[in-house]
């Protein structure tokens, strides 16, 4: 029988976003106030936390990649005009 000990090394946490990526997403927001604003960001949360899921660097984000998040809200029931939603935020961002 084999047993392990646990280790006491520390794991290095990379940021999820770069400095560059965390300005372009607070500058993008910034232009907005109030409910706008909430909703803006939680759309863009949502691509955001898709990205960091794939290990996709925003900055690197293609056209293709964007479908893909689009499919696979559909995939997962949202309504149409959600996902629309969502898309017209990502373009923007990336306008």
């Amino acid at each position: 029988m084999t047993t392990t000990t646990p280790s006491a090394a520390l794991v290095t946490i990379q940021p999820a976003f770069t400095g560059a990526e965390r300005l372009a997403l607070a500058g993008f927001l910034a232009g907005y106030r109030g409910l706008t604003r909430d909703a803006y960001t939680l759309d863009l949360r949502r691509f955001t936390a898709w990205c960091r899921s794939r290990s996709l660097p925003l900055f690197t984000v293609r056209r293709a990649d964007v479908e893909t998040f689009a499919r696979e809200l559909e995939a997962r029931g949202r309504a149409r005009a959600t996902v629309t939603r969502r898309l017209c935020r990502v373009a923007g961002f990336y306008g």
